[in-house]
């Protein structure tokens, strides 16, 4: 059996190489997402099709705007049982100026599955939301 921190990894992966299907697969039916509205001007997904919403949202960023999300997630670390915390850079590219900023997600697992994504912009934030400071 994988540890969380090899699924959280894996599920980075899938985004990250683009493979939406595989990314999908590691959530469970009823995960639940909460995200930055400064993304995509929503707080909260629902669902595998939650899942597929936030990422359609994502690609409407560049479609309307010509702006890129990509998220370099680089330091994972288990945090309780059930959770892991990933620490990165996310960027927006776009013409004007692009935007960086620090990326940290808490993953809760159940039975292999992502149940629960809470992302943030801010590691400090990140690192309290997993109960570390």
């Amino acid at each position: 059996m994988r540890s969380n921190v090899e699924l959280a990894k894996r599920s980075y992966e899938a985004f990250s190489r683009g493979d939406m299907d595989a990314y999908v697969d590691c959530f469970s039916e009823d995960t639940e997402w909460y995200v930055s509205a400064m993304l995509t001007g929503r707080v909260r997904y629902s669902g595998q099709a939650g899942v597929r919403e936030f990422i359609r949202d994502v690609e409407k960023l560049g479609e309307e705007h010509g702006e890129r999300f990509a998220a370099d997630i680089t330091e994972f670390s288990e945090v309780a049982e059930d959770r892991v915390l990933g620490l990165g850079v996310s960027r927006i590219e776009r013409e004007q100026e692009p935007l960086e900023f620090d990326t940290g997600v808490v993953y809760t697992f159940a039975d292999g599955k992502i149940v629960r994504l809470d992302a943030f912009t801010s590691h400090d934030e990140a690192r309290q939301a997993a109960g570390l400071s």
